[in-house]
């Protein structure tokens, strides 16, 4: 199986509009945990969020995810985690972890059952997959207060 992602054909807008300020240092940008095992979700994410100006740590699974929180946990200021997951699924490694982070949760199933799973635990936000770059980065800036 292969995945295969292309632009729009007119060229508009589901591309984030760069907005990092080239002075900027890169550690005085907002860090965002992106935990997702499907290589092309995450690599959409992770440059869809550094073209916006955020920096990324991308992990695959929840070991990896948590191994991030003990090592970086209070640079990383929003997690973009996937439900599901080979070994932890996301809700588990949400009640495992108990980051402080806002969390966003990313899934192929409907938003109903996915937060039905998480119910215990807080989200700031659910993304159903797939999704365009451009609400991603909308959601990230909403939850942490960036506006667009």
């Amino acid at each position: 199986a292969f995945t295969v992602l292309l632009p729009p054909a007119d060229g508009e807008g589901d591309a984030p509009e760069e907005t990092s300020d080239e002075s900027a240092e890169p550690h005085d940008r907002p860090l965002i945990l992106v935990v997702d095992d499907e290589y092309a979700a995450h690599s959409v994410a992770s440059r869809a969020l550094e073209r916006a100006g955020y920096r990324t740590l991308v992990t695959e699974n929840a070991d990896q995810a948590r191994e991030a929180l003990e090592e970086h946990g209070n640079e990383i200021a929003l997690i973009l985690l996937d439900l599901t997951m080979p070994g932890l699924d996301g809700d588990e490694f949400l009640r495992a972890a108990r980051p402080s982070a806002p969390v966003i949760l990313s899934s192929g199933y409907s938003e109903a059952q996915a937060v039905g799973r998480c119910s215990d635990v807080p989200l700031a936000g659910f993304l159903h997959k797939p999704y365009r770059p451009s609400q991603l980065v909308e959601m990230v800036r909403g939850t942490l207060g960036q506006g667009a």
